[in-house]
């Protein structure tokens, strides 16, 4: 190798290192998180499971799920299972993300394969016990709102179950929201 090939491995080795400790330093927070969610579980949890490594089965067998935003509400959309889905950024992130992103209303990959709103979005100061807790009331005592999510879900996953190669309906779907950006910065 000449130097400069070599330089640019142990940099790139350098940035592998780095995103292995934060991705280490992320583990350790979500074994905090996991012990203090554990911690603010009532006395008598013979009602409560958690379970570990085993996600989609649990949600599958759900009838209704709190679901983070990202590729599991597609999951649960797929599973038509209704959800809440909840975001929270550090506010450093949501500021910037913020100025970043303007016009676009959902976040939810639900909702915006379905290019409206179809399941409630929680998102940052919104991400209270009782905002989920009260959403997740209705989902669950609610007939007519279940039963319009429930649709609206059976449309979304057949959007995404359709004939074409999943790749191209991703890449219309996009430029679909690409389109709909330029819109909205052109009015």
């Amino acid at each position: 190798f000449d130097r400069q090939e070599l330089r640019s491995r142990i940099r790139v080795g350098e940035r592998v290192i780095g995103l292995q400790q934060g991705l280490a330093d992320r583990v350790r927070e979500l074994e905090t998180a996991l012990a203090q969610v554990k911690e603010l579980l009532p006395a008598d949890r013979s009602h409560i499971f958690l379970i570990d490594g085993r996600a989609r089965e649990v949600l599958v067998n759900s009838d209704a799920a709190v679901v983070a935003s990202g590729t599991a509400t597609v999951e649960a959309a797929l599973a038509e299972i209704p959800m809440v889905v909840i975001y929270k950024l550090s506010p450093f992130t949501y500021r910037i993300a913020r100025l970043l992103v303007r016009g676009v209303r959902n976040f939810a990959m639900p909702n915006l394969i379905a290019g409206e709103k179809i399941v409630e979005e929680l998102l940052q100061d919104e991400v209270t016990p009782e905002r989920i807790a009260a959403e997740l009331a209705r989902l669950l005592t609610e007939d007519a709102y279940r039963a319009k999510m429930l649709t609206n879900l059976r449309n979304v996953r057949q959007r995404l179950v359709t004939a074409e190669p999943a790749t191209r309906r991703t890449a219309e779907l996009a430029l679909e929201l690409l389109e709909g950006k330029k819109q909205n910065l052109i009015t």
